[in-house]
């Protein structure tokens, strides 16, 4: 069914673009004349000259001091794991050419990058949901999902790697294959985790016997390899981990990392169970009746595999992931956005009606992170 003016692709991306922009203009209004403070630098890794607050920071300084210095022998000593923080180095590269090297021009950079970035996948989702004849107004749990909204808020690439693999995803569709290959690599080197939508397809196509289809899918894969490689080369270790500093390992027993932060922190446990339980544990449970119930037929279709290979990502993270509930923000933005299309495209209606509220409750982590 093509898409008709009740389902204009457009209409959620506008008002995702003015949320969006009010949000992050309150937040510059916040910080002032100090741009660096938002992305929330510690004095531990600090750059010097630069303000700093007492402690270790947040992640989305690391953005900042590649932004300032690329270089990887001049600011390796300010990541926490140089090779682990290197390896996201697309937007704070296109961040340190747009913003000439200074603090303010590296800020509105990476702004401006990570709203374009969203935008654009917020359009790819409306226009998608329209051409399946869906009201493309269920684009807006992508375009206003506080995980991401956080990121940008705090300087963090998951905006624009989202909105980069995508794009990519939409490519591939249109059967753009180098297209493709080239965008799904500028999401990898933006944030790795989005490579789960470029497996989903290639194993898609490849159940579809159509092994040259997935070919151009693969060749991004192996660009990343080569990236880890040069990342090995120069750090001493390549960059694909389970974290930075105070990281562990990745869990064996399915939801381990849950179960071992409910038991040490119950408070923690009880706001997991009262607002993550139904906005994550129901999603979970949902996804993975629904896609062993399309058995062998689940194979070729790449919007079930992208359900499947989050869910398998989303069962084994890490203990120092689930930790901490702004992190979690973030990383379950691929399972959900899976979700969402796997079920709008189902045209499960009641199941999303029911858990909105929940997912629009997470925005209450957004504000007390300030």
């Amino acid at each position: 069914m093509s898409p008709t003016r009740s389902y204009a692709w457009w209409r959620p991306v506008t008002l995702t673009a003015a949320i969006w922009l009010l949000a992050l203009a309150a937040g510059l209004a916040a910080w002032g004349a100090q741009p660096e403070a938002w992305f929330l630098p510690g004095q531990r890794y600090a750059l010097p000259g630069l303000h700093a607050r007492p402690g270790e920071g947040y992640d989305g300084q690391f953005v900042l001091y590649m932004a300032l210095d690329p270089r990887p022998a001049t600011v390796a000593p300010h990541l926490d794991v140089p090779a682990y923080r290197y390896q996201r180095v697309l937007l704070p590269w296109l961040a340190h050419w747009l913003g000439q090297g200074h603090p303010q021009g590296a800020l509105v950079a990476v702004l401006a990058l990570n709203l374009l970035g969203h935008l654009a996948g917020t359009a790819v989702v409306a226009w998608r949901l329209a051409a399946w004849g869906r009201p493309s107004g269920w684009a807006l749990l992508y375009g206003l999902w506080p995980g991401l909204l956080f990121a940008a808020r705090v300087g963090l690439p998951e905006p624009l790697a989202y909105g980069l693999a995508l794009l990519a995803w939409r490519a591939h569709e249109a059967r753009r294959p180098a297209l493709a290959a080239g965008l799904y690599l500028a999401a990898a080197l933006t944030k790795e985790v989005t490579l789960a939508l470029a497996a989903a397809q290639a194993l898609a196509v490849l159940a579809q016997r159509r092994p040259r289809a997935a070919w151009p899918l693969l060749a991004a894969g192996l660009g990343w390899l080569g990236w880890q490689a040069w990342l090995k080369a120069t750090f001493g270790t390549v960059g694909f981990a389970a974290g930075g500093a105070g990281a562990t390992g990745w869990e064996v027993i399915p939801l381990g990392g849950l179960l071992r932060v409910a038991l040490q922190n119950p408070r923690l446990g009880l706001v997991y169970g009262l607002v993550f339980g139904p906005a994550y544990g129901v999603p979970i449970v949902v996804a993975a009746r629904q896609v062993l119930r399309q058995g062998r037929a689940a194979l070729r279709d790449p919007y079930a595999l992208l359900l499947a290979v989050h869910l398998g990502l989303v069962l084994f993270l890490p203990y120092s992931t689930w930790r901490e509930p702004f992190a979690v923000l973030r990383v379950l933005t691929g399972l959900l956005l899976s979700f969402w299309l796997y079920e709008v495209r189902g045209g499960h209606w009641a199941l999303l009606r029911r858990l909105t509220p929940f997912w629009a409750a997470q925005a209450a982590f957004l504000l007390a992170r300030g």
